[in-house]
């Protein structure tokens, strides 16, 4: 039996033995958190097949996040990646609203603070498919 990361043996008397530490995350791969990273993963990828730069990923500020920061030909890109399991008649980058993407600035506004000044950026959405893996980026998406 197994209590809190604790092996119990029967010829453990000393009280004072730390707890094994837990290694890594335990995500069920099941999980929309685990299919998230899997778009990432899948979006990163293929910007880098298309000669991007990653810069960043999963930058996080108060203001909230930014799944990829990448980098071509100068300019700065911040990606938000949509995954769907299949195909439909709903486009995933539809639901990045008025208020993500002012958030998406925010956030932008915080990247460039941090990392040297601002550069010509822009917006772009990785939609990712998980069917049949097809990436779908949309450049300058509703600005």
């Amino acid at each position: 039996m197994k209590l809190f990361g604790r092996k119990k043996n029967s010829d453990d008397t000393t009280a004072s033995k730390k707890p094994e530490k837990k290694v890594g995350l335990f995500v069920n791969e099941n999980s929309p958190r685990a299919k998230g990273y899997k778009g990432e993963d899948m979006a990163t990828a293929e910007l880098l097949r298309r000669g991007y730069h990653i810069l960043d990923r999963n930058y996080t500020t108060r203001h909230g996040e930014i799944d990829i920061v990448a980098e071509l030909d100068g300019v700065i890109y911040f990606v938000e990646v949509k995954s769907r399991d299949v195909h439909n008649y709903f486009f995933p980058a539809t639901s990045i609203t008025d208020n993500k993407r002012y958030q998406i600035a925010a956030v932008a506004k915080q990247w460039f603070a941090e990392h040297g000044g601002e550069k010509e950026s822009s917006l772009l959405v990785a939609e990712v498919y998980m069917d049949d893996g097809e990436i779908i980026l949309f450049q300058d998406f509703l600005l």
